[in-house]
């Protein structure tokens, strides 16, 4: 917990940020048990101290471009798990769900779904909760 607060101490701007999460979705990368064991913990816990629209858009876009497929479809697991579930990320859901009607859930919902395209399951919730309904049923 005490690292973690550390490292986001030394982020507090977009300079600084980005390498920080870069640098972590390259640990979870190696370190697979990592990131089943704590992976998550680590982001919910990223998401108390900064503000977590601004990690997940910065893990998703360090997501669309991975390629390894395998660890980006488990990284997206989590995220998605996050959003769903966490109170860390209750302001991004409520974002997700006006998606349709308010333009910065849209570009949310834009931005996250490069990267949530990595897991089928997570992009089809993502969708539900966003309430673009149609665009689900044409997924399924």
């Amino acid at each position: 917990r005490l690292d973690i607060e550390a490292l986001a101490r030394m982020a507090p701007d977009a300079a600084h940020f980005v390498p920080l999460c870069e640098h972590l979705l390259q640990m979870l990368r190696h370190e697979r048990a990592l990131l089943e064991r704590r992976g998550a913990l680590i982001v919910r816990q990223l998401c108390e101290l900064l503000e977590p629209r601004d990690v997940f858009v910065t893990l998703a876009r360090g997501l669309t471009a991975e390629e390894d497929l395998e660890f980006a479809s488990q990284m997206v697991q989590a995220l998605n798990l996050i959003v769903l579930t966490s109170a860390e990320a209750i302001d991004l859901r409520l974002q997700l769900k006006q998606s349709v009607r308010h333009s910065e859930g849209g570009a949310l919902f834009q931005t996250l779904y490069p990267a949530w395209s990595h897991n089928p399951v997570a992009l089809l919730s993502m969708c539900l909760i966003a309430q673009a309904y149609e665009h689900a049923s044409e997924l399924v």
